[in-house]
């Protein structure tokens, strides 16, 4: 059985490390870079405990998209934790991209403002229209 709990902790580091590239690469949301944070998070708890690698097999679901939902939803619904949030997601996405090119962050920065500033915008604006 030890074989299997090895493969499993394998294939979480490699999701894990396969979105961080993804976010180091790509302009991404601060959902996005969050939910990568708490694999790492996982993974590494995992790998550092005695705990049996099978949970990783409901655990890395969970994080990805209840994780996901509960951001956004503290995001939109929570404003005095909005900030904290951001500011973490924030954070690990440049811890991320250290060693990008300054013209390449510049580029993935135009390209999250223009692609992801009026979808937020207008979810802002229809929760306080209500």
């Amino acid at each position: 059985m030890d074989i299997i709990e090895t493969i499993l902790l394998v294939i979480a580091w490699l999701l894990t490390l396969t979105w961080m590239y993804g976010v180091r690469i790509k302009p991404v949301i601060v959902t996005t870079s969050l939910v990568n944070l708490s694999m790492l998070s996982v993974a590494l708890f995992f790998t550092l405990t005695d705990f049996s690698k099978y949970h990783l097999l409901w655990v890395i679901p969970l994080a990805i998209f209840i994780g996901a939902r509960i951001f956004i939803f503290i995001m939109i619904h929570i404003p005095i934790l909005n900030t904290l949030i951001v500011t973490i997601g924030k954070i690990y996405t440049e811890i991320l991209r250290i060693g990008v090119s300054k013209d390449a962050r510049a580029r993935l920065y135009q390209e999250y403002k223009s692609n992801m500033k009026p979808t937020l915008d207008e979810l802002v604006s229809k929760k306080f229209q209500k």
